[in-house]
């Protein structure tokens, strides 16, 4: 599930910015079937979006208490509270600022969805009033989204790849079991583990690691994420970053006492109704072989 990190509780909701039009990043309240028992009222409708790659449907009001005009600026950068996370910081106009604060003062407990384009940003409860207008969102996998983001806000990006640049090979060509598999080869690793993963092939676990000794922890998350974020990883086709060759990021000598250094890999997904492009975090160690760490 999508971690929100907000800055001042809920105000995360300004996230939704990254749209072709700035008005199609929309602020919207979701309704309950306590609030309307089964029969969605008139100023209500059931809309699809997706949260990275897990399809949800939600029952939305159509007004919209805040788009992305409301938005002056956003900075996209590592998370500052979640390791190996991105998050935007978000600045709201006067205007936005004012009906944020008034918003979330007059409906407390209620949950607020942040959507565009059919992507879902984030679905969040209103815990406090929020008067500042800088929001600090944390939890967003899809690098589409941050794209769409830098297309309308032209936002300072901080992030460590160009995705203009990226290239990939499709997983198919990998369809297959893996006797082998070169583990100094990071797209092999890559897409073994993924090709198992989508199967739910328990021999995915055998790609796993973890920098800090933590490995039956981290099988546990991609378990939890493979069970419920992934549950429909195999309707997708999935593609792996093509490297021109595997490259450490750092020598080994200038860090003593350390014999894993993180690396990571893109991965898409994609099918005729939805594409995502997120990073797979790897692990090098000193022998230069290649594990999964997460998403």
């Amino acid at each position: 599930m999508k971690k929100i990190i907000l800055m001042f509780s809920l105000m995360i909701v300004t996230t939704l910015a990254f749209c072709a039009d700035r008005s199609d990043l929309k602020f919207r309240f979701v309704r309950t079937e306590l609030d309307f028992n089964g029969s969605i009222p008139d100023d209500c409708e059931k809309i699809t979006v997706y949260d990275d790659i897990q399809k949800n449907e939600f029952v939305v009001e159509k007004e919209v208490v805040l788009d992305g005009s409301c938005i002056s600026s956003i900075e996209l950068g590592k998370s500052t509270y979640i390791p190996n996370d991105y998050e935007l910081t978000l600045t709201l106009n006067q205007q936005g600022t004012d009906i944020f604060a008034e918003v979330t003062a007059n409906n407390l407990g209620r949950k607020l969805l942040a959507e565009i384009d059919g992507n879902s940003i984030f679905c969040a409860t209103i815990l406090q009033p929020i008067h500042s207008g800088v929001v600090c969102v944390s939890g967003i996998k899809n690098f589409i989204a941050f794209k769409k983001i830098n297309e309308i806000f032209n936002f300072t990006d901080r992030l460590p790849v160009d995705i203009s640049a990226l290239e990939f090979e499709s997983c198919n060509a990998y369809q297959k079991d893996f006797p082998n598999v070169d583990l100094r080869d990071p797209q092999a690793v890559a897409s073994a583990f993924l090709h198992y993963y989508g199967k739910n092939d328990s021999k995915w676990k055998d790609f796993v690691r973890d920098q800090h000794g933590y490995r039956k922890r981290n099988i546990a998350k991609l378990e939890d994420e493979r069970k419920y974020q992934y549950s429909n990883i195999d309707s997708y086709e999935l593609f792996v970053e093509k490297l021109p060759k595997p490259v450490k990021k750092a020598p080994f000598q200038i860090l003593p006492g350390n014999d894993e250094i993180d690396s990571s890999i893109m991965i898409r997904f994609k099918n005729s109704e939805h594409e995502s492009i997120q990073s797979l975090r790897l692990i090098l160690n000193a022998k230069g072989e290649y594990y999964v760490a997460g998403f």
